[in-house]
């Protein structure tokens, strides 16, 4: 995909041709400080989802961006909404020339970095090559080049990770984490229920063949179990990329394979 800053802007009068336009034309257009952006194509791939962007299409977010008590955007997000940029509103104090600035934090400077095209990703002094997987290229990053790829998150559709065989198992629909792992639970549930092990004070509780069994021990046990898994999944994953910084370089590319299979996999879903 292109540089959208790359396009000729549209100049648009009032906030009424920024309706009629998204109108016509079937897109969903936003306002931010005086710059217009058709964010139709990226609504399905918002974090929040496009259910909430779309209560302000073709109106004004520069209040609501920054809103905390809604969700305030990092720096980040900013630089992201840039890329899709059409045009800018004449009315009021900024001009076209002045939408070039980062005053507002969106900048569509041909200096801006990262800037994505369709064969790579390129940085300050490095570049990203698309057309390969980017897990062995970050393991071969310098931890500063590494730390600017983290810092400076970009949107890539259909982002390869691996070269070979291995990319056909980074991409995972949602089904398929319930037809594996709900089985594999209610196995392993039922062969705990039918150990022939000595019953402990807890298992006399779990077992059907105890006096004592109760179904509630059971589904207490299993929401015990979920909330630890969920808590070590959000610790390895909040503290993951600091980790990285301190680790020799084959330790590097296994942390980040798996890193990068799981955020991949959790955007899919």
């Amino acid at each position: 995909m292109g540089n959208t800053f790359k396009l000729k802007m549209k100049v648009f009068q009032n906030g009424e041709e920024v309706v009629a336009y998204g109108k016509v034309n079937s897109r969903t257009l936003v306002v931010y400080h005086q710059k217009v952006f058709d964010v139709t194509d990226f609504l399905e791939h918002h974090p929040g989802g496009g259910d909430v962007i779309l209560p302000y299409a073709n109106q004004n977010i520069s209040s609501v961006f920054h809103d905390p008590d809604s969700h305030s955007h990092s720096s980040n997000a900013a630089k992201m909404l840039a890329k899709h940029q059409i045009g800018v509103l004449s009315t009021g104090e900024t001009t076209p020339d002045r939408d070039t600035k980062e005053s507002d934090g969106v900048s569509t400077s041909d200096n801006e970095y990262p800037r994505i095209s369709e064969s790579k990703i390129q940085y300050q002094d490095f570049s990203l090559d698309l057309r390969k997987g980017v897990v062995w290229q970050l393991v071969h990053l310098t931890v500063p080049r590494y730390l600017e790829v983290v810092h400076n998150p970009v949107y890539v559709p259909n982002l390869r990770l691996f070269d070979g065989f291995m990319e056909a198992f980074s991409r995972t629909k949602w089904w398929v984490i319930p037809l594996v792992w709900v089985p594999t639970i209610i196995g392993f549930v039922i062969y705990g229920l039918q150990g022939n092990a000595p019953i402990t004070a807890i298992e006399r509780y779990l077992r059907p063949s105890s006096p004592q069994f109760s179904v509630l021990a059971v589904l207490l046990c299993l929401l015990v179990g979920l909330f630890f898994w969920t808590k070590l999944e959000y610790v390895k994953h909040r503290y993951l990329f600091l980790s990285l910084i301190h680790i020799s370089e084959p330790t590097r590319l296994l942390s980040i394979s798996y890193a990068v299979f799981c955020l991949k996999k959790k955007k899919k879903n």
